[in-house]
């Protein structure tokens, strides 16, 4: 069953009562003077319903879905009592009451902006940068085919040694085998072939059937599976941001800057598919059952030229290897964290004025999706070396010169 998470829209304010009084020096009177309320602490939290993205060519993968989400949780702001005077009338404003105009919290608090296309194009470049130099994970398929470019390779280095190995202690035999293991060598001169021979080759058996098996379980892997490659870049900055905050009407000549940390990230995910040609069959590439070769009557050398195939095979895995765009996801998360705050202007019957603090934190994140390459024309390198596996073939030929 499928669970998808409600949609947020809570957005709560708790209020007090904001307060000042005049004293009269002269008679130590204090009168109260009613100034409305101030928004005290603040939360916001909004997001849309969550939603599942359609799973990929039938994989359990998921492509991109857009999100977003703004959170201001906790922004109080907070200040020591400020006084003013004027002639034997004294001021106080206790608290925060001087700043805490209407919706205070926005007073002086800076809206967490997302960061622009310079640290986006920062963070696609690293992704792309890594996509090309292959600091990619490609997944089981290419770890698999690298196992059997390995297997090739130490196979036909086995029989290269073998076939060195039984010519320096049989030279003169050699000759023998040349001569009648041409191919379709009639029963009657089977004989003339040399039972050392023939015994190394039913050797083989087991070690070419390994290969076979192998390279017949990666064709049927790339046929069921595509390859996915995850390449990911992130660029971040930090910065302090002045915001102004203005006291209340009849005492605008006041102000303040506050002074906030805004960390700003980007998050590029990329993932491309890996566009191999259609594999054929093994029997299309005239590869046969080593098990039921009747080695009387094929070539002396027809393992090399069972071998060969698998070499271009393999090639041809990665022949015209470039990346099919699968999906993409451009993150960007923005937080402002309060550090202090000063006094900009005062008036001139100001006494003292203490600046506003803040606590808490502005949040804002919003994921988008890429709906094609963000860069056309990707230039990659083959994922699977064939050197281990071109390293044997070119011994075993050698052995057969």
């Amino acid at each position: 069953m499928t669970h998808h998470t409600p949609a947020v829209d809570l957005n709560t304010t708790e209020v007090y009562p904001s307060s000042r009084y005049d004293v009269n020096v002269t008679t130590n009177v204090q009168t109260p003077v009613a100034i409305g309320n101030g928004n005290y602490v603040w939360t916001r939290d909004q997001r849309p319903e969550s939603v599942h993205s359609p799973l990929w060519a039938g994989t359990s993968f998921r492509t991109c879905a857009p999100f977003n989400r703004r959170m201001e949780k906790g922004i109080t702001a907070h200040a020591d009592t400020s006084t003013f005077r004027n002639g034997n009338i004294v001021t106080v404003f206790p608290g925060l009451s001087l700043w805490a105009t209407g919706n205070s919290l926005y007073n002086g608090v800076p809206t967490p902006t997302l960061a622009g296309a310079g640290l986006i194009n920062k963070a696609l470049v690293k992704a792309l940068n890594r996509l090309k130099d292959q600091e990619i994970h490609l997944g089981n398929f290419l770890a698999e085919g690298q196992q059997v470019v390995d297997l090739i390779g130490g196979t036909a280095k086995t029989i290269a040694k073998q076939v060195s190995s039984w010519r320096s202690r049989n030279p003169n035999k050699w000759g023998l085998v040349k001569q009648w293991q041409r191919g379709n060598l009639a029963k009657d001169l089977w004989h003339c072939i040399p039972n050392s021979w023939l015994q190394m080759q039913y050797g083989w058996i087991p070690l070419m059937s390994d290969v076979e098996g192998a390279a017949n379980h990666l064709a049927r892997l790339s046929l069921t599976q595509k390859p996915l490659i995850f390449s990911k870049g992130q660029a971040k900055n930090e910065e302090d941001v002045e915001k102004p905050v203005t006291a209340r009407s009849g005492f605008a000549s006041n102000s303040a800057i506050a002074t906030w940390e805004m960390k700003q990230a980007v998050y590029v995910h990329l993932v491309y598919g890996l566009n191999s040609p259609a594999l054929v069959q093994l029997s299309q590439l005239g590869l046969i059952n080593p098990a039921e070769i009747v080695w009387e009557i094929t070539r002396y050398s027809f393992v090399v030229d069972w071998f060969l195939p698998l070499g271009s095979w393999m090639s041809s895995l990665t022949a015209n290897v470039g990346y099919d765009f699968v999906t993409g996801t451009l993150s960007r998360h923005t937080k402002c964290g309060y550090k202090s705050s000063r006094v900009k202007t005062t008036s001139a019957d100001a006494q003292l004025v203490r600046p506003p603090g803040y606590s808490g934190s502005t949040v804002n994140f919003v994921r988008t999706c890429y709906t094609s390459s963000p860069v056309p024309g990707l230039y990659v390198k083959s994922p699977i070396s064939l050197k281990h596996a071109l390293n044997g073939i070119s011994l075993l030929l050698q052995a057969f010169r």
